[in-house]
């Protein structure tokens, strides 16, 4: 038993004795040079690394004291405060290590420039790279079996099919600009956590960032966002088939505003979900789920996925798509806090929509229906509120109004028609009605305004025309019945 008792603590003193003394006996940063100058071999850039240490108490740590990633022409890429590997060793003497790299307050800078090449992009070296090495089989020695995963199907070591990996990007901050067309972008506090990637475990995704974004001179964000999410690899026959992901985005503290038209205070509800799966063949986006203030709203759709791209430039723009999309018959009134131009004319009601969009990204097909449902509106020159029911269906170049209804006290008008063309607007329209009583509808003008506005018309001078207070439009509204 002493001696057992001895052994032990022998085996313990050993233990402690390496892990206190061998980071003085070894030097990682005595490598540090060697390591830089073979990866700039490999780019066209310039890295530097600040001085490496080791850490051996209970895991296998390596720390970076702040690098820098330069291109070329000497520009600022990446910028590193810190930087660390990380290896706890009871994991891996469980036979299931979990590696971990973190990287905090790194500053990335990314430019697109005016060749439309991304900056990162330079690094690449324009070398070629070397033929792939022929695939060889390799067969176990005579009596030893072949280790096969059952859940993955996968001929390898149970040691690389249960290891882990974590990613850590931790107060970063990302810009961005666009030297084709001036824009600009900023996130800061950008916090990137990917934790257990590997073969056989589910893959935990966190994003969180605050915003300082301008789209264009009158778009702008800013705030805090999140998303979280899984992933789930799959395979077959030992092959991959597809990852699985779960994403949900909270988007409620993020502020948004378009000029004078649109703005969206903190707190407002601005939410998605959705159920995405991944293959080598397409993506398929499952039960996309998105609310924003009063409205709900239901997606499904794929991109088909092309592995061989005819333009290597643009490959995206030639993936084909296909989504279906409708929303909830959403309330209007709500909406007036978020577009102050609505507020004078008091819109209620509701209104849906519904669609679809197919074909290239580059130039896709769609199909949108926006129906009304007793929607009323004020106007300034009107004694009650109008209201709507109807139809409005907008495709490629086109919009058209169908069955699109006017109630008012005096009579029912209905409007059909049809705009074509965006860049050449010609517009068509038919207007239909009953023998409609204007009196209690519109406020006319009394007699002054009348006689002010005849003696007007006599002057064959259009200044005079255009300098006169009184509306021309009331001009038709001079008889108390009219018939369309």
């Amino acid at each position: 038993m002493r001696k057992t008792v001895l052994f032990l603590f022998c085996i313990l003193f050993g233990m402690f004795f390496l892990l206190t003394v061998t980071p003085f006996i070894i030097d990682v940063d005595q490598y540090r040079s060697q390591l830089v100058s073979i990866i700039n071999q490999k780019i066209q850039g310039k890295l530097e690394l600040g001085q490496l240490s080791l850490s051996l108490w209970g895991q296998i740590r390596i720390e970076v004291e702040g690098a820098l990633l330069q291109d070329r022409a000497g520009n600022e890429i990446i910028r590193v405060k810190k930087a660390s590997f990380h290896l706890p060793l009871l994991p891996l003497l469980s036979g299931s290590p979990v590696v971990t790299f973190q990287m905090k307050q790194p500053m990335i800078h990314i430019i697109k420039q005016k060749t439309g090449q991304l900056n990162l992009m330079t690094l690449c070296s324009e070398t070629s790279a070397p033929p792939p090495a022929p695939v060889t089989t390799v067969t176990p020695p005579h009596g030893t079996p072949a280790f096969k995963d059952q859940k993955t199907g996968l001929n390898l070591p149970g040691f690389a099919i249960r290891s882990r990996l974590g990613i850590e990007f931790l107060n970063a901050l990302v810009s961005y600009q666009d030297h084709t067309n001036g824009f600009r972008s900023e996130i800061t506090d950008l916090s990137v956590k990917l934790k257990d990637i590997s073969l056989s475990h589910p893959v935990e995704l966190e994003i969180f960032a605050h915003l300082h974004t301008q789209l264009s001179p009158e778009l702008n964000l800013e705030g805090p966002v999140k998303i979280t999410g899984k992933a789930q690899p799959s395979f077959r026959s030992g092959k991959f088939d597809s990852i699985s992901l779960n994403i949900q985005g909270d988007f409620d503290q993020l502020e948004i505003s378009i000029a004078h038209l649109f703005k969206k205070k903190k707190g407002i509800l601005a939410q998605f979900q959705t159920h995405i799966v991944l293959s080598e063949e397409k993506v398929k986006f499952e039960n996309i789920f998105a609310q924003f203030l009063n409205t709900e709203w239901i997606a499904d759709g794929m991109i088909q996925l092309r592995t061989h791209p005819t333009s290597p430039i643009d490959p995206i723009s030639q993936m084909n798509m296909n989504f279906n999309v409708k929303s909830n018959p959403m309330l209007l009134n709500p909406w007036i806090k978020l577009m102050p131009l609505l507020h004078p004319y008091a819109p209620s009601g509701s209104a849906q929509i519904e669609g679809t969009v197919q074909g290239l990204i580059s130039n896709p097909s769609y199909h949108l229906q926006l129906q009304f449902s007793d929607v009323t509106t004020t106007l300034p020159q009107l004694k009650e509120s109008l209201q709507f029911n109807g139809k409005i269906q907008v495709i490629p170049d086109q919009i058209k109004w169908t069955a699109l209804t006017l109630k008012t006290t005096g009579g029912d008008i209905q409007f059909k028609g049809q705009l074509i063309s965006f860049s050449h607007p010609q517009l068509s329209l038919e207007v239909t009605s009953s023998l409609i009583d204007l009196d209690p509808w519109i406020v006319f003008m009394d007699q002054a305004s009348k006689q002010e506005l005849a003696k007007t018309i006599q002057n064959p001078s259009v200044q005079k025309l255009q300098k006169t207070s009184v509306p021309f439009y009331q001009l038709w509204f001079w008889r108390s019945q009219v018939k369309i």
